[in-house]
């Protein structure tokens, strides 16, 4: 019983890490696509405020998204490293219960 608390408190440590939500990509926005083939000359004020605006996202986005990768790729190995350490954690609670039967 002790064993099986302990495998509880251990995985709720393990999984309980803040993670890093990606934001939405503003490049894939629908309206921001149609604008792109629409010659600058041809949009309305507003059309081109919120081109502009969604431009300006894009880029930021494009070069933040090396970062969202290689935080995304920790996050993974640790989400790995995490269930091996329970599935040896409760490898050994079943051959340790083996044992003693």
């Amino acid at each position: 019983m002790k064993s099986v608390i302990f495998l509880l408190i251990f995985c709720s440590v393990i999984f309980a890490q803040n993670r890093t939500i990606a934001p939405l990509n503003p490049c894939n926005d629908v309206l921001y696509r149609q604008l792109l083939s629409v010659p600058l000359d041809s949009m309305s004020q507003r059309e081109y405020s919120y081109f502009i605006t969604k431009h300006d996202e894009c880029s930021k986005f494009q070069a933040n998204s090396v970062y969202f990768s290689s935080v995304q790729k920790q996050q993974d190995v640790k989400n790995k490293v995490g269930w091996l350490f329970i599935g040896i954690a409760i490898f050994s609670i079943f051959m340790g219960a083996r044992v003693v039967s």
